[in-house]
């Protein structure tokens, strides 16, 4: 099983919690794993800053073929 971490289902937010601007890779980086394995988990911790965000990454979640934990 492959776990990929995604911080916010937006791209600056989730770059600038990072500190690192890999928004886009974590999408390539899932197209390519699902073509190996049949199990992938995108992992996404609730703080302050993106509670109110759990829709939007359920909805990433769903259209990437994944597990939202």
């Amino acid at each position: 099983m492959l776990h990929f971490s995604l911080d916010s289902p937006d791209e600056d937010e989730h770059n600038r919690l990072e500190k690192v601007n890999c928004y886009s890779h974590v999408f390539k980086s899932l197209e390519i794993a699902k073509s190996l394995v049949s199990s992938l988990t995108i992992l996404f911790t609730v703080t302050d800053e993106t509670y109110l965000k759990t829709s939007r990454m359920h909805e990433i979640a769903s259209k990437a073929g994944t597990a939202a934990k």
